[in-house]
């Protein structure tokens, strides 16, 4: 079974998802995540400088000067005139970048270590949150070791 949205390809359970269990860890972006600059995650383009190209006269073009409306005035960034109507916006080192607003940092929070009953197919929610890894890893070691011995018996 294809699941296009998340990019990957399953084999359809032959058992129904309250049947599954489905161990998780995982980091929020909302709770394990903190928005960061340019500078703090070493963007190449902050780094090195970078260039956009923008169909002049065009509202991107309106939108692009007045988010970098302090460094047009200083004269930081070059426009060149392109063939195609476009114009070439060069900005040097230390401009942030469009992507700014996606930049993440981890804070200092440790992972959640989460079962829960069901499968990708649906869940009813939250069946154990661990304090530690090693809780959930011999949670998880466990019920392999149910399902082996299941199995083995036929």
């Amino acid at each position: 079974m294809r699941d296009f949205a998340r990019f990957v390809q399953r084999v359809e359970p032959k058992l129904p998802p309250g049947a599954m269990q489905t161990y998780d860890v995982s980091a929020p972006l909302e709770t394990h995540w903190r928005s960061a600059t340019c500078a703090e995650v070493e963007c190449k383009a902050f780094m090195q400088g970078w260039s956009s190209d923008v169909l002049a006269g065009s509202a991107d073009e309106a939108r692009l000067a007045k988010a970098y409306e302090a460094e047009f005035r200083r004269g930081a960034i070059k426009g060149e005139k392109l063939e195609t109507g476009f114009i070439r916006y060069h900005f040097p080192a230390g401009t942030a970048c469009f992507r700014q607003a996606w930049h993440k940092l981890p804070l200092e929070r440790p992972a959640l270590f989460i079962v829960r009953s069901g499968d990708w197919r649906g869940t009813d929610g939250v069946i154990r949150r661990f304090a530690t890894g090693a809780e959930w890893v011999d949670h998880f070691a466990t019920h392999l070791d149910g399902i082996s011995e299941r199995v083995s018996r036929g």
